[in-house]
């Protein structure tokens, strides 16, 4: 591969489906999504509802480690645009799958509009989760992270970004502390939205 070449989603793909659980599960059509800064726990409470749900999960961070194997020279505004182009990659290829429940394990304040015309032209709602985290607790999460140093310098962007998000648009799902709330009330609400 030229140093100048981005890797292919094929070739991204080849890493990271692998990693994907619950392929064969059949459940209905439901694309949740999260609001919320980088240690905002999105990934903590991600896994617990692909467990309790047999979802599919997809991650930011797993998707990032396939590229970064790859291509481990791309720049992260590089590595940002291809976690993104092959979201929707892998969205579009798992939409005809029997598993229809799909958990975007990263943050949608950047790209709520992309997401939800996606969701509408494939026939999937949305479930949106706010998780609001203190900035100084996301700060305290984030320094424990091998990598922080990458995060800690665009925090008040998503912060500001997470703020806006909030403002235009209402989640189905609100938590000021995740850890604090009774997964249940969640759950129950995941369960509804799924009947519908």
């Amino acid at each position: 591969m030229n140093t100048d070449e981005k890797p292919s989603f094929t070739e991204i793909d080849r890493g990271y489906r692998q990693t994907l659980h619950n392929l064969d599960q059949l459940n209905k059509p439901l694309l949740i999504c999260f609001s919320g800064a980088p240690g905002s726990g999105k990934t903590t409470l991600a896994k617990k509802i692909e467990t309790k749900f047999k979802a599919i999960k997809i991650g930011s961070d797993g998707i990032n480690d396939a590229i970064n194997r790859l291509k481990p020279e791309l720049t992260s505004t590089g590595r940002r645009k291809l976690i993104r182009g092959y979201l929707f990659y892998l969205l579009d290829e798992l939409k005809g799958g029997k598993n229809k429940l799909l958990i975007i394990d990263s943050s949608i304040d950047r790209k709520y509009k992309a997401v939800y015309d996606w969701g509408k032209k494939n026939g999937f709602d949305l479930f949106i989760i706010t998780l609001n985290v203190p900035e100084h607790e996301l700060e305290r999460r984030l320094k424990q992270r091998e990598n922080y140093y990458e995060y800690l310098p665009h925090l008040e962007n998503w912060i500001a970004e997470f703020e806006e998000f909030n403002w235009n648009h209402v989640a189905d799902f609100y938590s000021d502390s995740w850890e604090a709330n009774n997964p249940d009330t969640l759950y129950n609400k995941i369960r509804l939205k799924l009947k519908q």
